[in-house]
Order: C-alpha cells, then sequence, then structure tokens
C-alpha cells in the first residue's frame, strides 16, 4: 500500500469513474485472488514494478478502465516487522493508535505473510472544537448539560485483524502452476453520541424554558468479516489459464437509542406542578431500536490467454474469460413494519478480448508505420435481480518510433447500482446538523439513509486519446497527456447537496414544518438524469539516482510505464507482461544508494455538468 501511494500519479485513471482508486494488481504477471494478498507486502520485497495502461487490464480479464500494476518479487526475501503508530491533534480531544505485525517468507515461487493488527480512536464532541450551535438548540437553564457536549465528530472505536496468505508452486520449478491460499478476519466496534433529548416546557403564566435531559441518545455499532480466496494458475500449451475464487461475509449490528417520551413533563408544566426551572423527574427508560446486516459474497473468475494465430504483424493475443458471482444482504429493522429483508444477486458474466497487430518493426512488417496495434473486446452480464448488461469497447495503439506510444479507446458499457444502494435496511439519525440554503440556517434534523429499490441502469460512453512520450533529454522520464470525454444517463449517486434545486427535483425527500424549517431530510441514493465531462490530463514522470546504481534493482526497483509494443499481452509461465515499458525508476533502500522520484500532474476540466432531472 505505500509503494502504491507513492506511485499514485502514475496508477491513478483520469476517466473519472472510481479509476483513482486502486489499481490491479498483477504478481509476476499473474493475477492474484484479492489485494489482500499482497497489502502488507513491504517495498523491500519487490524486484520491479510495472504499470501498464489501462487497456491492458483487458487482457486479463478485468475491464478496460482499471490501472494495472505489476510487482515482480524478488526470489528470496524474509521480514519480520513490528509498527507503533499514534497521533494527536495539537487542539487536544482525542487520540488514534494502531498496531500492526507481519511476518513475510519468499523462496522463489512459494510465500506465506501473516499480519496481525489493532487499533483505537477515542471519541471527539462538538463542545471541544468550539463548533457555533444553531438557534434555539441549547437548554436554556444553565444547571442543564450542553448537548454540544454528547454530540460525536469522533466515534469512539476499536479494531482488531488478522489476514494470512500462502502460496504453494507446482511441481518442477513450478512447471505445474501455482496454487494461492488466503484468509482475513476483522472486527470493529463503534460508539457514537447524538445529543440529548430536549423538551419545551411552558407553565401556566405563559412562560418556557427549552430543557435537556441527562441521557445521551447514543448509536452502537459492531461489524465482523470474514474472508478467504483460492487462486490456481497454470500453463497448458500456449495457453494461460487462471482460476480464482474469492468469498466475504460480514454481520453488522447496530443500537439506536429512542427519544425519551416527554409529554408528561408538558403536562406537568402546563398544569403548574413542575416548575419549569426546577429539577426535572426521571423519566422510563426508552429503549432503543436495533438493525441487523448480513452481507455475502462469493466472485469466481476463469481467463484462458493465449496467442493462438500469428499474423504478419505478429501474434494474436487472445482472452477469453467466463465467471459467477453471488451477493446478499439479510436485514432486520425493528423500526421497520415490513418485516426482515433478505436480497440476493447472482451475476454470470462472459467476455472476450482481441488484440490484432497490424504492423511491427520487430516483425519487419509495415515497419515505417511503427508499431500498430487494434484491440476489441466485448462482455455481458446477466444480473438475477436487474436484468442483462452489456459492454464493449474498441482501441487503436500506435507507436511510431520508439520513444512515442499514442491510444485512443472508446467504451460503452452499462452499470447497474450495488445490491446495498438498492436493498440496504432504512435508518435514521436524529440531531445532524444540516444547512438549509432556503432559510440560510444550520438546523438539527433526522436524516434518512438506506437503500433504493427505484434505482435505473447507466449508460456510459467514454472516448479517451493519450500520448505517452520518454523524453529523450532525461533518462527513466516521460511526459504523459490524456484527454477524456464521459457521457452517463441515469446516473446512480449519494444524495448532493440540499439546495433549492435539488429540493424542487426530489420534493418527497424533504419534510418541513409548519414555519417552514426543515425537520427531516432523507438522503438515500438517488438518479440523476445525465452527466457529462471532458478534461485534458498531464503531467511529468521524473526520476534518478542517487550515487552509484548497482544492477539487478533494491528496494521497489525500477518502475516501467508505458503502451507496449504490438502484440504486447501477457508472458506465459509468468514473469510478468511481454512488450516495451517506459518511464519513471523507483525505489532505493537495502544496499543501494537511493533513488528520487517525482510525478506533477495537471487536470484541466473543460466541462463537468449533471443533469439532476428535466426541467
Amino acid at each position: 500500500t505505500e509503494l502504491l501511494a507513492r506511485v499514485s500519479p502514475q496508477t491513478s485513471s483520469g476517466r473519472g469513474r472510481g479509476g483513482g482508486g486502486q489499481p490491479v494488481i498483477l504478481v509476476n504477471g499473474q493475477r492474484i485472488t484479492n489485494f489482500r494478498e499482497m497489502r502488507n507486502y513491504p517495498p523491500e520485497a519487490i524486484k520491479r514494478v510495472e504499470i501498464l495502461p489501462e487497456e491492458v487490464g483487458l487482457r486479463y480479464g478485468f475491464p478496460p478502465n482499471s490501472r494495472v500494476v505489476n510487482l515482480i518479487l524478488k526470489d528470496n526475501y524474509s521480514n519480520r516487522r513490528v509498527e507503533l503508530d499514534y497521533s494527536i491533534p495539537t487542539r487536544g480531544g482525542f487520540s488514534e493508535m494502531d498496531f500492526e505485525a507481519t511476518l513475510l517468507k519468499i523462496r522463489k515461487l512459494n510465500r506465506f505473510t501473516v499480519t496481525a493488527k489493532a487499533g483505537d480512536a477515542s471519541p471527539l464532541f462538538e463542545s471541544e472544537r468550539d463548533l457555533v450551535q444553531p438557534a434555539g438548540s441549547r437548554p436554556t437553564v444553565a444547571t442543564d448539560p450542553d448537548p454540544a457536549a454528547f454530540r460525536s465528530l469522533i466515534a469512539d472505536s476499536k479494531t482488531y485483524g488478522l489476514n494470512a496468505a500462502w502460496t504453494k508452486g507446482l511441481g518442477k520449478d513450478g512447471t505445474g502452476g501455482a496454487v494461492t491460499v488466503s484468509a482475513e478476519a476483522n472486527r470493529n466496534d463503534s460508539l457514537a453520541w447524538s445529543g440529548l433529548d430536549t423538551v419545551l416546557l411552558t407553565d401556566p403564566a405563559g412562560r418556557t424554558a427549552l430543557r435537556s435531559l441527562p441521557d445521551p441518545l447514543t448509536r452502537k455499532t459492531r461489524t465482523t468479516a470474514v474472508a478467504g480466496g483460492l487462486g490456481y494458475n497454470t500453463s497448458l500449451g500456449r495457453w494461460q489459464f487462471t482460476a480464482t475464487v474469492d468469498g466475504n461475509h460480514a454481520e453488522t449490528d447496530s443500537r439506536f437509542d429512542r427519544r425519551a417520551n416527554t409529554s408528561s413533563l408538558v403536562a406537568q408544566a402546563a398544569s403548574g406542578s413542575l416548575p419549569i426551572l426546577g429539577a426535572l423527574p426521571a423519566l422510563p427508560d426508552a429503549g432503543a431500536d436495533t438493525t441487523t446486516s448480513n452481507t455475502d459474497s462469493v466472485t469466481s473468475l476463469v481467463t484462458l490467454v493465449g496467442r493462438p494465430v500469428r499474423l504478419p504483424g505478429g501474434e494474436i493475443n487472445t482472452t477469453f474469460k467466463a465467471g459467477y458471482g453471488w451477493s446478499g444482504i439479510d436485514s432486520t429493522d425493528s423500526r421497520s413494519s415490513t418485516g426482515p429483508v433478505s436480497l440476493s444477486r447472482g451475476d454470470l458474466t462472459f467476455g472476450t478480448n482481441v488484440a490484432v497487430p497490424l504492423t511491427s518493426r520487430r516483425e519487419n512488417f509495415g515497419a515505417g508505420l511503427g508499431d500498430i496495434t487494434a484491440n476489441f473486446s466485448a462482455g455481458w452480464n446477466h444480473l438475477t435481480d436487474f436484468g442483462d448488461l452489456t459492454d464493449w469497447s474498441a482501441g487503436l495503439t500506435w507507436a511510431p518510433t520508439e520513444k512515442l506510444n499514442l491510444q485512443g479507446s472508446y467504451i460503452v458499457n452499462q452499470a447497474a447500482p450495488s445490491l446495498s444502494q438498492l436493498g440496504n435496511p432504512q435508518t435514521i439519525t436524529f440531531n445532524v446538523p444540516v444547512y438549509d440554503f432556503t432559510h440560510g440556517e444550520t438546523v438539527l434534523v433526522s436524516v434518512v439513509g438506506g437503500g433504493n429499490s427505484a434505482l435505473k441502469r447507466e449508460q456510459q460512453r467514454d472516448v479517451k486519446l493519450s500520448a505517452t512520450w520518454t523524453l529523450p533529454f532525461l533518462e527513466n522520464s516521460n511526459l504523459l497527456v490524456e484527454w477524456f470525454r464521459n457521457r452517463s444517463n441515469d446516473v446512480t449517486a449519494s444524495f448532493p447537496l440540499l439546495t433549492p434545486e435539488i429540493e424542487a427535483a426530489f420534493p418527497g425527500r424533504v419534510q418541513r414544518d409548519a414555519a417552514g424549517r426543515l425537520v427531516s431530510v432523507d438522503q438515500r441514493p438517488i438518479t440523476f438524469a445525465k452527466q457529462e465531462s471532458e478534461r485534458l490530463r498531464w503531467g511529468f514522470n521524473l526520476s534518478g539516482g542517487l550515487g552509484k546504481q548497482p544492477g539487478g534493482g533494491g528496494m521497489g526497483g525500477p518502475v516501467r510505464v508505458g503502451g507496449g509494443q504490438s502484440g504486447s499481452g501477457p508472458r506465459m509461465g509468468g514473469g510478468g507482461p511481454r512488450g516495451g515499458f517506459m518511464g519513471p525508476m523507483f525505489g532505493g533502500g537495502g544496499a543501494m544508494p537511493g533513488r528520487w522520484s517525482l510525478g506533477l500532474f495537471h487536470t484541466v476540466q473543460f466541462q463537468n455538468e449533471v443533469l439532476v432531472a428535466p426541467g
């Protein structure tokens, strides 16, 4: 994770569809079951890093909008590591502590790692940061507790986790392939405070007092999650066969305190039997509402990659993939009148990708034009709860010289809302500060969360043009320019900022009292009618060495970035993708004097528009 953060300028995508997150990870040119296999590896275990264009992901069975990072490991390496982090802000109020211990052993194709971790974060309250409280929210009696001291900005939380992965080479020198087993378990407990119950008391003379009750409203949540994966890869003649299966199970239990019934206090004050400024009698415990959510998922994917046909420009690279995924959510909510909710989704997928070399300098076919490769892909998914989704893409890669690589691609994709966006249980959080643009004030409201079963299928159409130039005057450095245009219809999104336009587009999501003041907001996911964007991303990757650099690479080794020659793709039997790679080096440490790297990128937004709803 640390090394990927260092090279994030090269691994992030400018497509604007979540590509800035985790890239697709390969290890020694092979797909892995899950990033949990590699997450806790130290950078010193890596001999070389290759950062590949987004389109290369197609050749491993991944979507064409994912960056691909190939980590080539050292043949022999072992590591024992203990890390303790303690953090506090300069203004005090809370602290965080994290502990992690890792054991790693690598012996060629055989790898084993185990990591244990624990964390603890103390709470932070509004009163500890001098937040300006909404008018009329503080009690008018000085001896009453301050609600701001019982509304948390950061919850009290504790986390525990255990992660392990084991890879075994089969046959002599791995000729029989390799098998990987990974597992993980995590537990998280959190306690958050939602303020105090308040009541407005009026005596027979018409005098009023806003009072606060001493018992805070709390939200307790416990999440327990386990996961496991199994992977197998081997060579079948000229084909590389890979199969992975990954499963996850998570249980979340939440407890929300109910508001106290203050009607007896109001009645007593109105009759004069309860002084509105005096001590308040204790009220019966209002109890609590509970929600439970159990989520399960299993994903499997089989890919077959090979070069079945040779053309004058080189070998055609072909990928076939097939897989099935299942996910389910079982939830209960004591506040719901519908009873338990059980949702499930099956996802059957098929796809193919073909990379056709049209010209090649290496094959001396059309060498004057450089290396030109055409790429085509198509995919189909059937979601049992949503219907069919299709996608296809076409691209062209042109390397007129050894140092210049040009790419263009067009992607048409259909996307479905996630099962949680459709079916998460409805929740209500009290006393959430929300700014009301209509009245120009901040008020404490009830916020509704959960899923929305009325979400639609999204239609996506993306265009990308890019150029990568290896700088001839600076070793291991390059210039990257990328232009993107995205078009989407029926876009699933989180509920946006509550402006008057948003309220007009979704009038049923907002409740106001007789005076027009905001009372509650339903912030469940919504569908935007249309979204369009266009951007240009450009920048430099620069790097070099400090002192004399020994051969073989040290910590991190060299990072190679680029587009690849015609026909480039996975090398049969592992060892990393084949073809030419350009760009910066990254590494240092160990016996190496050190290396430096610098990434500078600039994004220009030409267009970024959302049509919330017609009109």
